[in-house]
């Protein structure tokens, strides 16, 4: 389930008064489970083909670590990132 998804059956449930904070919890950690399984799918797809590149494609794919931060977000800024952008 997708953050705008997420967020609206939120509101749609604090519209309806069913807003119970343990429910709203246990949805969150379902969905945080989910997305970790997802993220090791991804993670086992990647070692399959990194470990198959030469050293001069590892090199070209090495901007892609910066790709998910240690918050497991796809495209969101790192303090790193950032400085890398500033130092260009």
């Amino acid at each position: 389930m997708g953050r705008q998804t997420r967020l609206a059956a939120l509101a749609r449930q604090r519209e309806q008064g069913d807003s119970d904070p343990i429910d709203i919890v246990g949805h969150r950690a379902d969905a945080l489970a989910q997305r970790s399984a997802e993220l090791e799918q991804l993670a086992d797809a990647w070692k399959s083909l990194y470990s198959s590149l030469s050293p001069d494609q590892k090199a070209e794919a090495a901007p892609l670590r910066g790709t998910y931060s240690s918050h497991g977000a796809k495209g969101r800024r790192t303090s790193s990132n950032a400085e890398r952008r500033r130092e260009r």
